[in-house]
């Protein structure tokens, strides 16, 4: 559900012709930094406890919720990704693990992962400067409503 919220809210900036988060001083009015670290430390939560990258979170609600133009967030919520992942496999390698349960990292498959992010990121940030503003953010919601509905369907269709 937080990812349609976003995709609607996404939507609904589009609709009505925002142009106040694509302003070039757009990244210093909208945020403080204690707006930003509460957002942080509940996707970080929900990131750890179902391992799965903040930045994916945390671009879309930096857009959508403090309206900051996508250039701005997309080296920021990658650096953001790197150092809690990083974080979060030293964790999962060395706390300890209830009894039988597996939680250490597939190095490998981690390292397969990593490769082909590395990939997609240096792929995606060499478009991204090409990319109108308007268009990444259409593109973001529609992707954030896609996998909402997945979500929504999987669930329905459960047994």
């Amino acid at each position: 559900m937080v990812l349609l919220w976003l995709a609607a809210r996404l939507l609904q900036k589009l609709r009505r012709g925002d142009e106040e988060g694509s302003a070039p001083d757009a990244a210093t009015r909208h945020w403080t930094t204690l707006s930003v670290v509460p957002i942080a430390l509940v996707i970080g939560v929900i990131g750890g406890a179902y391992g799965l990258g903040g930045g994916a979170f945390m671009a879309p609600v930096l857009v959508a919720m403090l309206r900051l133009p996508i250039h701005a967030v997309a080296g920021a919520t990658l650096f953001g990704t790197l150092v809690t992942s990083l974080a979060g496999v030293m964790l999962y390698q060395f706390l300890p693990a209830p009894p039988g349960i597996e939680t250490r990292p597939d190095w490998a498959l981690g390292i397969l992962f990593g490769i082909g992010g590395v990939a997609g990121m240096y792929a995606g940030a060499r478009m991204q400067k090409r990319v109108p503003q308007r268009a990444l953010e259409l593109g973001m919601a529609v992707v954030l409503a896609l996998l909402a509905g997945a979500y929504v369907l999987g669930y329905l269709l459960m047994e």
